[in-house]
């Protein structure tokens, strides 16, 4: 008897050992998870300082879920109560009162066309440097995914590489979320773009709760020069 119980502990032990060894290979499944109508509403700050001169835009950042299908996702966005100023001036009487752009993505967040009622030169670049894309594959705590894009001459895109880190989970107001790091790098150019960020996503549907970014040689406009910069965008729904 007492060496079955013997037996049988070193088996229970065991399993519960395998179990715990498969979890962590295992990890989780970090994926986007969004339902038509879904419609999400943030507050977006910047501030940069540009040839000397310190500029601030903010603005509310309204996210709806047109589509969703087997291979692409719809998401059409409203840009709204812009507020820009430019040293001691405010120009945001100036500014229209909303912008709609309407981006149609890959499931794992991989842009494939963008149509924006206002396109400005130095712009893509910036929403590459943003973007963010989920991984192919599930990520134990400190693991990593790296996403490589190739130039794109048409639209004025050097290539880049964004390095993806899976910190920990964590609790962002009333949403349970993964906190992720990433370093965003243009690999080629005589400035490269470098952003170092951390987003943070519900563990619900993968939506963004809350985004912060450090920018290097950020070019808002083109004639302007490279400039550095810090955002924030945090959900408010």
């Amino acid at each position: 008897m007492q060496l079955h119980m013997k037996r049988f502990s070193f088996i229970l032990a065991a399993g519960v050992a395998a179990a715990i060894a498969v979890s962590a290979v295992q990890g989780v499944s970090i994926a986007w998870k969004p339902k038509a109508g879904d419609t999400t509403k943030y507050k977006l700050t910047t501030k940069a300082n540009i040839q000397g001169q310190e500029m601030s835009f903010s603005a509310i950042l309204t996210s709806k879920v047109l589509e969703v299908t087997a291979d692409k996702i719809v998401v059409e966005e409203k840009q709204s109560d812009l507020n820009v100023k430019f040293g001691e001036q405010d120009f945001s009487s100036m500014m229209p009162p909303s912008i709609t752009s309407t981006t149609t993505m890959k499931p794992n967040g991989e842009v494939i066309e963008r149509k924006s009622e206002m396109e400005e030169a130095g712009s893509q670049r910036m929403e590459a440097a943003l973007a963010h894309q989920y991984p192919d594959k599930q990520i134990e705590k400190g693991g990593t995914w790296v996403i490589k894009r190739a130039a794109n001459a048409d639209k004025k895109l050097p290539a880049s590489e964004s390095t993806y880190t899976y910190v920990d989970d964590e609790k962002v107001g009333a949403f349970d979320t993964w906190k992720i790091t990433y370093v965003f790098k243009e690999t080629e150019g005589s400035t490269p773009m470098v952003v170092n960020g951390t987003i943070w996503l519900s563990r619900a549907n993968g939506e963004p709760v809350k985004a912060v970014y450090k920018m290097q040689n950020v070019e808002f406009q083109e004639g302007m020069g490279t400039s550095d910069a810090e955002a924030e965008i945090t959900r408010i729904d």
